[in-house]
């Protein structure tokens, strides 16, 4: 058996968790579709995202066959948060009749959410996504886009949803968050790994003007894609601590930062001098079997940063060994 083929769990998806919601016996209380309502949710948030971060790059000069396709992807977006939020209005106050004491008079506005939140800058996080590779360019404006907050528990809190009897959705909201943060990290594995693979293979051996330039041409849209998978954990984060997760899921999805994106050739070279103690961010164990079923050479990267924290393992021994025996002589 290979040293390297250790028997790892595949971190579920989203659909995964859809598709367990759906087969599980509805809870007391649950109407018909609220696995699917909250899933299209996600789906919907992650669209938005994407249209925020590609409206930042689309160039003042762009052509107008790609503004016109922006902006029909917008409309298309804004087509269905509205038929989304009517949805909610209607879904959030039947759930109440259903499964709690609530009166109707006291439902959830789903348009609560947008007015509170209206004003937040989903182009930026703390300011240090935009620092992430390569500066994006600024939108010139021109494009309106849709909100950036949906009817959903956790824009709610887990306190509200506690107090309005929505506890059934906010847990299964918190179920797919999960998975919509291991699609993000997924994402996040694949983006880097070829970030590095271009730099190692591409911009490292360009010569001339042209080469150079597709070059980092490939380089800044792999930078929007980090940007945009980097996003979307965030706020899926954010959400799971709204949804009242304990320590052990935050503990797991932990917090992440400008340096954890970070990018080293050296991982693709086993004979990277002085590296010996390099450590991979938190986020690479998460899901090392889809990561090598998606790009069989990430099996490779792998194997080489395993085989550097075995060496480290190996000279701690020794040198305890060494110690342990001079204090005996």
């Amino acid at each position: 058996m290979d040293i390297f083929e250790v028997q790892l769990r595949v971190a579920p998806t989203v659909r995964a968790i859809k598709l367990t919601l759906l087969e599980e016996p509805r809870p007391s209380g649950s109407l018909h579709g609220a696995a699917s309502w909250l899933a299209r949710g996600l789906c919907l948030e992650e669209a938005i995202t994407s249209l925020h971060m590609d409206r930042k790059d689309v160039r003042e000069r762009a052509s107008e066959l790609k503004k016109l396709a922006m902006a029909r992807c917008a409309d298309r977006i804004s087509s269905e948060q509205s038929g989304f939020i009517t949805d909610a209005a209607i879904y959030l106050k039947l759930h109440l009749e259903a499964g709690s004491n609530t009166s109707a008079s006291e439902s959830v506005q789903p348009t609560a959410f947008l007015d509170a939140n209206s004003e937040q800058d989903y182009a930026s996080d703390d300011g240090w996504l935009d620092d992430v590779g390569d500066e994006l360019p600024a939108s010139d404006g021109t494009l309106a886009g849709p909100q950036d907050k949906l009817p959903l528990p956790s824009a709610l809190g887990i306190d509200a949803c506690r107090a309005q009897g929505l506890q059934n959705l906010a847990e299964m909201e918190l179920k797919l968050r999960t998975g919509q943060a291991n699609d993000a990290l997924h994402g996040l594995h694949l983006t880097l790994a070829d970030k590095a693979a271009v730099f190692w293979g591409v911009v490292r051996t360009a010569k001339s003007y042209s080469t150079k330039t597709q070059a980092w041409d490939m380089i800044h849209a792999i930078n929007v894609s980090v940007k945009k998978q980097a996003m979307i954990y965030n706020r899926c984060r954010d959400a799971m601590v709204a949804l009242g997760a304990g320590a052990d899921i935050l503990g797991h999805y932990q917090e992440l930062h400008k340096e954890d994106l970070a990018v080293q050739t050296a991982a693709f070279s086993q004979n990277a001098q002085e590296h010996r103690g390099t450590h991979l961010p938190w986020f690479w164990s998460i899901d090392v079997p889809r990561d090598t079923e998606s790009k069989s050479w990430m099996s490779e990267f792998y194997h080489i940063h395993w085989l550097q924290a075995k060496s480290v393992r190996d000279r701690w021994e020794e040198e305890e060994e060494l110690i342990s025996s001079k204090r005996m002589a």
